[in-house]
């Protein structure tokens, strides 16, 4: 796909655009038009399917009197397109009070193409099938008695993004995702583990079958193991060891939900440029730019080109994650994470990154005298004041040694000192975990951390 597409269906090119900005007056004015290839395979209890797609869109952002409007279809063209945005600022944009300024930035110009190794095509595909039925097979085979049934999905996904602006941009991004996921059921629930990167069908193919099955069949084993928390432990507060996974989940929405520079605007959070906020080496980057990095891009939905930046370093908050319009408000530069096609720019991390630390695993274990060790993460929120961990798997750590498996529904920490209660920052290798949030992909990549209390439930 990405080497037939000539540009904006020959309908316009930046000097177009202008045109058509100011002929209604607009203040800045940007047109989007994706090209997608997607594709599925499913390995259910019953069959094994190949599903893909392809379609095409348009989108118009428009700003006129410090208002936005938006517009989108895949038949309509951007002058179309163009109609209904300005009707919208029109018909609507009086009612909102805050004018929108936008921060300068250098245009965003060429072609920007992240290769990959295996497309979705049928050779590719049909390897891809060959590794996942083996992994299932693999599974039922070692723990038989346990394992009821095996399901897998894998995701692809490859986009070329061409992105206009009134004010100097014209440039095209083609970008390979692939995502997986196995899920195993057993008499006492199911549990999964799953992983992605940039790149096609080479993710999963390359990626350790034999390290997945091993974790699989860990994850089965603490799941038909596990007993209820002894009830003197519940409600307490422990030191909690969060593998990678769990850590990843953690910083997902300490630090990058608390460091969305238009939240932070418009709501009071905890943390402040300046603040100190952790142990020294905690150090944390946003990181667009990162080779495999799943929330990756070579710029966002903005035109800003996409950066690393640090946003804790030494354990003190020293950077927000910016759009055009955060950037004006704290008179800073746009640090390239505006992100949303359908909506008004929002800013959002692309992947996070924590610099390992200086700790081994098992040293974090052996100063854990009596506490847990969670790993692997159904879900993570910021409900309040608090982020909450539904973990999918947590053991009772004495004497510095991982022992038994538990139940425990929510792991609780309190949002304004839940970086002082990190303690330790492991060097052990680090994982990617990877999400889609506002329907954008999102990565985080972190080492084991470990936290002095944390509530259990």
């Amino acid at each position: 796909m990405n080497k037939v597409y000539h540009g904006m269906s020959g309908e316009l090119g930046f000097d177009g655009l202008a045109e058509l900005a100011q002929e209604y007056g607009c203040e800045h004015l940007e047109a989007f038009e994706f090209h997608q290839v997607s594709g599925e395979i499913c390995l259910r209890r019953s069959s094994l399917e190949v599903h893909d797609s392809r379609g095409s869109f348009r989108a118009v952002r428009v700003l006129m009197k410090g208002r936005w409007g938006v517009a989108s279809s895949s038949t309509l063209t951007i002058r179309e397109l163009l109609k209904r945005a300005v009707y919208q600022v029109a018909r609507y944009g009086r009612k909102l009070k805050k004018r929108v300024k936008l921060a300068d930035r250098p245009p965003v110009e060429g072609r920007y193409v992240l290769k990959e190794g295996r497309g979705f095509d049928d050779k590719n595909v049909v390897e891809a099938q060959e590794a996942m039925v083996l992994v299932s097979d693999a599974l039922e085979e070692k723990a038989s008695m346990v394992v009821k049934h095996v399901e897998g999905v894998l995701t692809y996904s490859l986009t070329v993004r061409h992105y206009l602006s009134s004010d100097g941009s014209d440039a095209v991004e083609v970008r390979p995702l692939t995502d997986y996921a196995f899920f195993v059921a057993t008499p006492r629930g199911s549990v999964s583990v799953g992983s992605g990167a940039a790149g096609g069908l080479e993710v999963f193919l390359r990626s350790d079958h034999e390290a997945l099955v091993a974790e699989l069949l860990r994850r089965v084993k603490h799941r038909v193991l596990a007993r209820p928390l002894d009830p003197l432990l519940r409600g307490g507060k422990h030191p909690v060891v969060l593998g990678r996974e769990a850590a990843a989940a953690f910083i997902h929405e300490v630090v990058g939900h608390c460091l969305e520079a238009d939240v932070a605007y418009s709501q009071k959070l905890p943390f402040m440029i300046g603040m100190r906020v952790a142990v020294s080496e905690l150090t944390v980057y946003d990181d667009p730019t990162l080779p495999g990095g799943y929330g990756g891009y070579f710029f966002d939905d903005e035109g800003v080109r996409a950066r690393k930046k640090a946003l804790i370093e030494g354990g003190e908050v020293v950077g927000l994650l910016h759009t055009r319009e955060t950037a004006m408000d704290y008179g800073v530069e746009p640090t390239g994470n505006g992100r949303g096609v359908f909506t008004p720019p929002k800013a959002l991390m692309s992947t996070l990154y924590v610099k390992p630390g200086s700790w081994r695993f098992s040293e974090v274990l052996e100063e854990t005298r009596k506490g847990f060790y969670v790993d692997g993460v159904v879900r993570a929120e910021l409900t309040g004041s608090h982020v909450v961990l539904v973990p999918e798997e947590v053991w009772l750590v004495e004497a510095g040694e991982i022992k038994t498996p538990v139940v425990v529904s929510e792991i609780r920490v309190p949002l304004n000192r839940a970086l002082q209660l990190v303690e330790a920052v492991c060097n052990r290798p680090l994982e990617q975990r990877v999400s889609l949030e506002r329907t954008l992909p999102v990565s985080e990549v972190a080492p084991p951390l470990k936290l002095s209390a944390a509530q259990l439930l």
